[in-house]
């Protein structure tokens, strides 16, 4: 069936059904009113006719612009939200975590190494001692791995009391927390220190295990099945 025929069977289905309004007893009477009404009364019930008309044509296809506008802004939203997402799960995949916190071993260890490359003599180092009281505040949540030492050295220069500092704040996960100067009493051009040294690192079983541990929780909670019947 072409474009033409297709045409000529709407028009005829157009001119059937307007036959039927024709003789419905509504359309009759509704004619008949608008018949005996003046010229003018008529103009004005087709101008307001037509304006309905041309209302409902145009107010159509705005309510579906509309719409499709608030969807696109809907979709660029999501659009955004969506790749944020993605972002931000490539980047959780791509996070190393950091290295553990060095136990007393290693932390006097580099502490030795570091009072020998300063030229610090055995005289002068009068205690290396752990410390249990890290950091010495609440501050720091107690499910982190912590790490502390205490090092007492006696009659550093200058330098020395700067450089050591430098130098003990750059061990590994490492942070020079406290350090108690006073001036030697028979030399006051140097200088009795305190340092104290604090190591922090998250534990990768408290990272790593909160799934797990919540999966474990849920398992518990599901009742066992194929137990044997009485």
């Amino acid at each position: 069936m072409n474009f033409e025929d297709l045409k000529d069977q709407l028009r005829e289905q157009f001119q059937e059904l307007w036959a039927k309004i024709q003789e419905n007893e509504l359309f009759i009477q509704l004619k008949e009113r608008y018949d005996g009404l003046t010229p003018e009364v008529q103009k004005i019930i087709n101008f307001t006719s037509i304006a309905i008309v041309v209302y409902f044509i145009y107010s159509i296809p705005a309510s579906f612009s509309s719409s499709s506008s608030t969807y696109e802004e809907n979709f660029i939203e999501n659009r955004q939200l969506t790749r944020d997402l993605i972002r931000a799960g490539r980047l959780t995949r791509d996070l190393k975590m950091p290295p553990p916190a060095p136990d007393f071993p290693q932390m006097q260890s580099n502490i030795e190494r570091i009072l020998t490359e300063n030229l610090v003599l055995e005289e002068q180092k009068s205690s290396l001692t752990q410390k249990n009281d890290v950091a010495g505040t609440d501050l720091v949540s107690k499910s982190f791995n912590q790490t502390g030492a205490r090092v007492v050295v006696k009659k550093l220069n200058l330098k020395q009391l700067v450089k050591i500092a430098e130098d003990v704040s750059k061990m590994p996960s490492s942070e020079l927390i406290n350090m108690a100067v006073q001036a030697d009493t028979k030399d006051p051009h140097y200088f009795n220190v305190d340092y104290e040294v604090a190591a922090f690192s998250v534990p990768f079983s408290d990272v790593a295990g909160g799934d797990s541990d919540a999966n474990e929780k849920s398992d518990k909670k599901k009742p066992k099945r194929g137990g044997k019947r009485k």
